[in-house]
């Protein structure tokens, strides 16, 4: 609905940034376009396409895209072409992916966001030269822009991409030492050049105030156009205002949903949410004579979710055998995840699918 508002030029009130609904109204926009060109049919193109198509269409191109570019991401991740398979596999047979990439939501464009910055940071991190470097770190900091545009959420993987970037030359500095001789354990004071591709510390630094400060800024600012445009905003002060409305929003909400549940219980899919029912009209099954029932359900794969918790359990080991800084950032967020903070009980609806990227990532 919000974003047929923003092509009708109606003002609203949503506590989330507008891209993600723009996307989705271009996806409307678009089959308005095609069904007035093509089928001849009449009337607006934000009408014409305002129908199920028109606002689940992006959803399905930015859910089908995460298949490869997960993928992508395994591959940086570790170079072997069967573990990057197998990552972009199990994002096919994930019902929340499936899901979200079947609705007219706007959670799987922040996830798709989110993932490319990573896979964004990954390539950075493998640079060769500075102005591969420099050219990396301004387009990580495009992307993740957008991400933060699309959903606030995305702040959570601006934060992880600075804790990765301060913690490479730190650990190139700073060690830690157990034990003496060749049996001791040592965890820091690694090889190879502090700052991806060995730029120059100065330029360096002024590009990530760019990348990370003032181009998301931008790319954040430039999404609240629209409403400039159509009368809702008149100055700064009211986007400022609006920002604080939003704040207070997420920070005061107390309303509950019938398929809530504590944070700490989706993992194990306690109780996932039921988006659509359906009891009427539909029908009896040939075989049993029962009605017929149609539903969706937004459950996630239990082999990777459950098996996520295996994985994670398994972090700590990884942490002290091979003193990697993965495994501390993964346990860490795993165990204090931003949204835990947030005074509702959501379920998987709002909460649970970035939660579900994380043990993806966990688990790849």
């Amino acid at each position: 609905m919000f974003a047929h508002d923003d092509l009708k030029g109606i003002a609203y009130f949503d506590p989330e940034p507008p891209l993600s609904k723009l996307i989705i109204a271009s996806g409307e926009w678009l089959y308005g376009w095609w069904r007035a060109t093509f089928e001849g049919a009449h009337g607006d193109f934000a009408d014409l396409g305002f129908n199920t198509f028109g606002w689940r269409i992006m959803s399905c191109i930015f859910g089908s895209l995460c298949v490869p570019l997960m993928y992508l991401f395994a591959r940086k991740l570790w170079p072997n072409r069967l573990f990057a398979i197998t990552a972009a596999t199990l994002t096919c047979l994930d019902g929340l992916f499936f899901v979200q990439s079947r609705i007219g939501m706007i959670d799987i464009f922040p996830i798709f966001l989110i993932l490319l910055s990573y896979t964004m940071l990954m390539v950075h991190l493998d640079s060769r030269s500075e102005r591969d470097s420099i050219v990396t770190l301004l387009l990580t900091g495009v992307v993740v822009g957008l991400a933060i545009a699309s959903k606030w959420i995305a702040l959570a993987a601006l934060a992880t991409i600075l804790l990765f970037l301060l913690a490479r030359p730190l650990l190139r500095r700073l060690g830690v030492t157990v034990g003496e001789g060749e049996g001791a354990w040592r965890w820091g004071m690694a090889e190879g050049p502090g700052l991806p591709g060995a730029p120059r510390a100065g330029l360096y630094a002024a590009t990530a105030v760019v990348a990370f400060g003032l181009i998301p800024v931008a790319i954040y600012m430039a999404s609240w156009i629209p409403f400039f445009t159509r009368g809702q905003f008149h100055n700064l002060g009211d986007l400022l205002d609006y920002q604080r409305q939003a704040f207070v929003y997420h920070a005061t909400l107390t309303a509950t949903h019938p398929y809530g549940s504590p944070w700490f219980s989706w993992p194990f899919l306690y109780r996932p949410v039921a988006y659509y029912y359906d009891y009427q009209g539909l029908g009896t099954d040939a075989l049993t004579g029962h009605p017929l029932v149609a539903g969706i359900v937004n459950l996630g794969n239990p082999i990777i979710w459950w098996g996520g918790i295996a994985a994670v359990v398994s972090l700590p080991y990884f942490v002290l055998r091979h003193r990697s800084l993965v495994t501390v950032v993964l346990l860490f967020a795993y165990f204090y995840p931003l949204w835990t903070a947030l005074p509702i009980s959501d379920g998987a609806y709002l909460n649970g699918f970035p939660w579900g990227k994380m043990w993806l990532r966990t688990w790849i």
